[in-house]
């Protein structure tokens, strides 16, 4: 649904590249940290206990090597399925940004009250502020998260002045619910 040309505040346009997006990619991250450590902790105390039982039940050890041993399985094995994760993640990224983005499209966003509108090509995406969960304001970029696993992220990059960007901030802190800086 392409809105009328002359009823946008604001308007931008630039490329994103893979280390914007894996970038993007570490910042919505660490925007649910929380609810990750939290599972993660669960998940390494749930696996010390069976493993601390189990080694309990088969073995000799004293109290102190059964912990030690036991402790040093969970980390272990944490540590490798935090490294696979993290190379899976890398590698659908690299997958997603060649299949998608590498044809070299530039984004042309135009902003106002109701929404932002991106043109790519001839084609018009329209999303709502109410459609955001929550945007955050990082170093470098915005980030305008739809939910869990979509968000869009916007380089300051794309914006011609410090002046465009601080209207898009404050268009953000009045249409998006929770707008972090």
């Amino acid at each position: 649904n392409k809105m009328n040309e002359e009823k946008f505040d604001l308007r931008f346009m630039g490329k994103l590249d893979l280390q914007q997006i894996e970038r993007a990619t570490q910042y919505q991250r660490r925007t649910r940290l929380g609810g990750r450590l939290i599972s993660l902790s669960l998940f390494f105390i749930i696996m010390y206990f069976l493993i601390y039982n189990a080694l309990d039940n088969v073995s000799d050890y004293s109290q102190l090597n059964l912990f030690l041993l036991s402790a040093g399985t969970v980390l272990v094995g944490g540590g490798i399925g935090v490294l696979a994760g993290k190379m899976a993640i890398r590698n659908r990224l690299k997958a997603t940004f060649q299949s998608t983005l590498r044809k070299g499209y530039v984004g042309e966003y135009a902003v106002n009250h109701i929404g932002i509108q991106i043109k790519v090509k001839d084609e018009y995406e329209f999303f709502e502020w109410k459609s955001f969960m929550s945007a955050h304001e990082f170093e470098d970029m915005f980030l305008l998260v739809v939910n869990k696993y979509s968000y869009m992220p916007i380089p300051k990059s794309f914006f011609r002045t410090k002046e465009e960007i601080d209207t898009f901030k404050k268009i953000l802190s009045h249409h998006v619910r929770n707008f972090r800086t």
